[in-house]
């Protein structure tokens, strides 16, 4: 697990507002929608997850 072995509290990512999917994915990997943001130039997503609640979802599977 990313998590476990990088010793990461939090995994971070984002997206282009319009990138529809990308978002989506984001979302049914348990990510949360945390604010709109400028990144790389242009209005982003920006999504995240902690390491409690992925380590939750993954006992869930």
């Amino acid at each position: 697990m990313v998590s476990e072995s990088a010793g990461l509290e939090r995994i971070v990512a984002v997206c282009d507002e319009k990138n529809i999917g990308s978002w989506r994915i984001m979302e049914k990997c348990g990510m949360n929608f945390e604010k709109m943001i400028i990144a790389y130039g242009m209005e982003c997503r920006s999504y995240a997850i902690s390491r409690e609640e992925f380590l939750r979802g993954v006992q869930m599977v």
